[in-house]
């Protein structure tokens, strides 16, 4: 079965220079959120993206992923209570 297309992690990171924003639902309040993340290229090709304060943990990740439709189907399932929410059904689709 041939790819979705990608989710390129490091060109997105690349690309917003490390600055991720957006916005979330808690407390039935809509609120802002932005955090600056650095990455380093691992020798197996995988990145490892932490915040740039060297707060919290990190995660190692490929730079990129393959989107299927088996991970479709499972995002989807797994944010199906997520979905409910207006704002993520247009960010997801």
């Amino acid at each position: 079965m041939a790819g979705l297309g990608k989710i390129r992690i490091k060109k997105y990171l690349e690309d917003k220079m490390g600055i991720v924003t957006g916005q979330v639902v808690t407390d039935g309040k809509l609120r802002y959120y932005r955090n600056e993340y650095v990455y380093t290229e691992l020798e197996d090709g995988r990145i490892s993206i932490s915040l740039k304060n060297e707060h919290g943990d990190s995660i190692v990740m490929p730079a990129e992923i393959e989107l299927t439709a088996a991970l479709v189907a499972f995002l989807d399932y797994t944010a199906e209570t997520a979905l409910k929410e207006p704002k993520i059904r247009q960010i997801l689709g």
